[in-house]
């Protein structure tokens, strides 16, 4: 079982502390059912998968969720390459997955060569830490 929880952006250095290494989903402000990686409270496929809650299950890495939009603030502030134009496109804010160790920002989906997809994500995780992947089997 995964731990997901909404949470805010004042919640940070309380995640940062509990947490060794976890991911933090912010959620767009739009539902795209065509995503491949969903919020963790986003719908699954037509065969009710969810690839995202999926992979989470294997990795054992918690989740927390927050809306892009409540957080531009911060996102800006934690990484100053995470410009506005990455993260508000067409009148919408864009989800996005960072990977954290305690407070430090590892990686996240919006970094040149990272995606918000399947490989991106573990990517990520790698970087956090390689020794997590062994909890799943690659295809």
């Amino acid at each position: 079982m995964i731990r997901h929880e909404i949470i805010s952006t004042s919640d940070f250095r309380r995640v940062g502390l509990e947490n060794e290494y976890w991911l933090w989903f912010f959620k767009a402000s739009f539902e795209n059912p065509g995503l491949v990686i969903q919020p963790l409270d986003g719908p699954t496929d037509k065969y009710g998968f969810h690839e995202f809650r999926e992979l989470m299950s294997k990795l054992q890495l918690p989740v927390f969720q927050t809306p892009t939009k409540d957080a531009i603030d911060f996102l800006i502030s934690l990484d100053p390459n995470l410009v506005i134009q990455k993260i508000y496109k067409r009148n919408e804010f864009v989800p996005l997955i960072i990977g954290f160790n305690h407070m430090r920002l590892v990686s996240s989906t919006h970094h040149p060569d990272k995606c918000l997809c399947t490989p991106g994500i573990i990517d990520i995780v790698a970087e956090m830490n390689v020794d997590l992947l062994s909890k799943i089997e690659l295809d």
